[in-house]
């Protein structure tokens, strides 16, 4: 929705006082249908024009304007020389003020979000509800020690350095450096992580037990 404005002194101006009631509502009517067109250069059609108000004879009207100069009349278009005294400013017109406070509400949903407020609006790549991390961050799928490997010297990435095994405990618990992956994670059982390493470390154990006489 746009508006136009209007000085709390526009209708006792002396200009209007030889100016008859139709030619002033039918002024009205042309600042409202440029500022609804966005025709910010207050330039009209004159067919436009004509039927911008419900006055019985609008080509009076506008040969009214003209002589007190609040419109120039052509051949096919009626401009009003003082549209910019009704009009928004270029910073408070549709085409700049939406796109900014559609950028300021983003920026808004944003930080609510951060905040741990969660609704339908939150950003769907950042919101920790709709992505299932913690952090609020995209989900990435972690590289695979078995698969992932560095392409200059054919090695896995997460591959253990000597460094990490020898500070990593053969059955240390808590956080600390798996000895199996070499990867370091927050909790460790029989000095192996929580995954596939101390499931694997255990199923092996249990076999042995059964096979061992």
């Amino acid at each position: 929705m746009s508006w136009a404005s209007y000085g709390d002194q526009f209708t006792r101006q002396g200009l209007w006082d030889d100016v008859g009631y139709e030619a002033r509502w039918h002024y009205l009517a042309l600042v409202e249908e440029c500022v609804r067109a966005h025709r910010w250069d207050g330039r009209l059609p004159l067919a436009v024009a004509k039927r911008a108000s419900d006055v019985a004879d609008p080509d009076k009207c506008h040969v009214e304007l003209e002589r007190v100069g609040m419109a120039l009349v052509a051949v096919d278009t009626v401009e009003l020389p003082y549209i910019g005294h009704h009009i928004p400013t270029p910073g408070d017109r549709p085409d700049v003020l939406l796109p900014r406070k559609r950028e300021n509400q983003r920026e808004y949903r944003r930080r609510k979000c951060e905040r741990g407020i969660h609704d339908r609006h939150c950003p769907t790549a950042t919101c920790p509800e709709k992505t299932g991390s913690p952090r609020g961050s995209p989900v990435t799928k972690p590289d695979n020690p078995e698969t992932s490997r560095d392409e200059s010297s054919g090695e896995p990435k997460n591959a253990p350095t000597e460094e990490q095994h020898a500070h990593a405990s053969d059955n240390g618990t808590g956080p600390g450096i798996c000895t199996d992956c070499g990867r370091r994670v927050s909790f460790r059982t029989a000095g192996r992580c929580q995954s596939n390493c101390y499931l694997q470390w255990a199923r092996a154990n249990r076999t042995e037990r059964t096979t061992t006489p």
